[in-house]
């Protein structure tokens, strides 16, 4: 995150109680070279592929009979739910006003100030990862849901759409939103900015609640409001299930089977953001390495330097270029996998359509292990100025939570802590996408062989997304 690797590397002399995760001072030296990792992490992703084809050959009814079964396992009902989470849903909303007043009055120094730190480490970091432990159930605390169901009780009367949200747009406005948000915390030098933010925030609140108000409530969540649809891809992968409508209520299923069980990639562009989920991390990583110093260099040929002074635009293109480089090499993937798969099954009747929507949600354990490997020690560092801060918001001397003289403790992990704990989510999440893939293809083609040969170029393709992964975080990191 920029924010916190490069932004304001220079208040390290300043505020020497302060630190940054991905700043270390001494690189990492690996016990071995960094192609042994490479090897071994690319040849575990590719035996997982051939003990896939083995082991997993479960037949189609079993998987519709699981997906009964875990429907009905509810043991809370949407209704108690609700009605025991409204004070709760009350207090976040407070807190979110509580934040952006400290935005706008409180310090103006980013290091200073509570609603920086919030949003980049706790909200954008910390947040995906409770929704993997606690599931979509978290979507209950939305602040935006809460002001406008605020407003619908004024009203008396449930506050039906205004407009027909066209389906062919789909969650392309989400897509879009997501990787200009990736532009703002990597590029925007105002992303830490506490007026800034908070004004931000301020106008997405507000946007978001017209927006309910114009095409429903539902909608937005599931097509334009990208933190929603983000989150809620993590909260699919795990092991509690809460469902809104039908059979509502709180259930248990396997960790990540609600990626290949859900209904969500049925929606125009859902492939697309899934993509940016992937993207917009790998970016991050690519915007602090040598390949992107060539890349500016490359763009200065042919876009004169006075049309981008801040390198603005070269970010922006550097965002939607490694968004539509995946795009095209995941189609690519399912193109060859239909090829494969009509030619040595000629009697399968999936289409290329079909193929992408259906594998594309098993890409998501990669996005959680990418958003882990190259955050940990973001959250791990930087979130502990959040309880100082906390005590004393406005830097007047305060200690409300006895916590204001607390300083982070940088012993806590290292570049080889931080190497070994990448490298490990890294190698997991595309295990776990492969197995997720595999399955999806049984369900898919009702055939384990066919399962097998399909699958084979995206495994491919997982396998040289981990190599690429690993090189870019082990650049900052390690010495080789």
């Amino acid at each position: 995150m920029k924010f916190i690797r490069i932004k304001f590397f220079s208040f390290l002399y300043f505020f020497s109680s302060q630190v940054f995760a991905h700043a270390f001072d001494e690189k990492y030296d690996l016990p071995l070279p960094i192609n042994y990792f490479l090897w071994g992490a690319a040849g575990t992703v590719a035996l997982t592929y051939f003990l896939a084809i083995i082991f997993l050959k479960l037949p189609i009814d079993s998987f519709k009979k699981n997906e009964t079964n875990e429907s009905k396992s509810q043991v809370f009902s949407n209704t108690k739910l609700r009605f025991l989470l409204l004070p709760i849903q009350l207090c976040f909303l407070i807190i979110v006003v509580g934040l952006l007043i400290v935005g706008l009055t409180g310090p103006q120094n980013p290091l200073m100030n509570l609603i920086p730190h919030v949003l980049w480490v706790n909200w954008w970091i910390g947040m995906p990862l409770l929704f993997m432990v606690f599931g979509n159930v978290l979507q209950l605390f939305s602040p935006i849901d809460t002001l406008f169901n605020t407003i619908a009780l004024l009203f008396r009367k449930p506050l039906n759409p205004l407009f027909k949200y066209p389906s062919w747009l789909g969650c392309w406005p989400a897509t879009f939103l997501l990787l200009s948000w990736c532009w703002i915390e990597v590029i925007y030098p105002n992303a830490a900015l506490p007026r800034y933010i908070s004004a931000i925030v301020i106008a997405w609140l507000i946007a978001c609640v017209i927006l309910k108000i114009l095409f429903g409530k539902d909608c937005v969540r599931n097509h334009i409001d990208f933190f929603a649809i983000y989150f809620s891809y993590f909260g699919m992968t795990s092991a509690i299930n809460y469902q809104e409508k039908k059979s509502s209520g709180i259930g248990f299923i396997w960790p990540f089977k609600g990626l290949i069980i859900s209904n969500h990639s049925s929606i125009s562009g859902s492939v697309s953001f899934i993509i940016a989920m992937l993207s917009t991390v790998l970016f991050d990583g690519l915007h602090g390495s040598n390949a992107w110093q060539y890349y500016e260099q490359f763009l200065t040929k042919y876009l004169p330097k006075l049309l981008d002074i801040n390198g603005y635009v070269a970010g922006a293109i550097g965002v939607f270029l490694v968004w539509f480089i995946l795009y095209a090499i995941f189609l690519l993937s399912c193109a060859f996998n239909l090829i494969l798969s009509k030619y040595f099954y000629p009697q399968i009747k999936s289409n290329f359509q079909t193929i992408v929507k259906s594998f594309a949600p098993t890409l998501v354990p990669i996005a959680v292990a990418y958003l882990i490997a190259h955050n940990f020690s973001s959250l791990i560092l930087q979130g502990q100025n959040f309880l100082a801060l906390l005590s004393d918001p406005y830097q007047l001397g305060w200690d409300i939570c006895g916590t204001a003289d607390l300083r982070p403790d940088i012993t806590l992990i290292d570049a080889r802590l931080t190497w070994y704990v990448a490298i490990s989510s890294i190698l997991l999440g595309h295990v776990i996408s492969i197995w997720l893939c595999h399955l999806r293809a049984l369900k898919l083609f009702n055939s384990p062989s066919a399962a097998g040969i399909s699958t084979l170029p995206l495994s491919l393709v997982m396998i040289i997304y981990t190599v690429i992964s690993l090189i870019v975080l082990a650049e900052p990191l390690t010495n080789g």
